[in-house]
């Protein structure tokens, strides 16, 4: 099993030095981060963008000037297209994130996975993979912490 977290990620940074992915303290400035571009924070932002080194948003804007997280998007893309299993865990697929709505539903559209599970609380969540997709999903209503407690993964 592989997992691509595409983004999302708080706390990790680039070494320009290094040329390598770091984990590193958590900011100040995104303590209560909301979301820069997300739908309903488009003015109340209340963080510092670093055009996707530390994080790359869920929104139309993704800055992909680092080969890292391109690699990353290929590889996960590849991925989707082979797996007999897809299973995306607490990704509300927001409006705003035209980038990752277009990457899944090709990478999927594209592939015959044998089944699909979305996790996420929300029937609501469930119901746009489903339409995003055009096929069948496996609805996990849970938070993270609950399906991993259960899950084979």
């Amino acid at each position: 099993m592989k997992v691509y977290k595409l983004h999302g990620s708080l706390g990790w940074g680039y070494d320009d030095l290094r040329d390598q992915i770091i984990f590193v303290e958590m900011p100040h400035y995104f303590c209560g981060y909301t979301g820069l571009f997300c739908e309903r924070n488009l003015i109340t932002a209340r963080a510092s963008w670093d055009k996707g080194t530390t994080f790359v948003e869920p929104s139309y804007i993704k800055q992909f000037d680092r080969p890292f997280i391109l690699e990353i998007w290929e590889k996960a893309f590849k991925e989707i297209r082979e797996s007999d299993e897809l299973i995306i865990v607490g990704y509300s697929l927001p409006e705003a994130d035209s980038a990752a709505r277009i990457f899944l539903a090709t990478g999927v559209r594209n592939s015959q996975p044998s089944s699909i599970t979305v996790v996420d609380c929300s029937s609501m969540v469930i119901n746009k993979f489903e339409k995003l997709f055009g096929k069948k999903v496996i609805g996990e209503r849970k938070l993270f912490k609950e399906w991993i407690k259960i899950s084979r993964v």
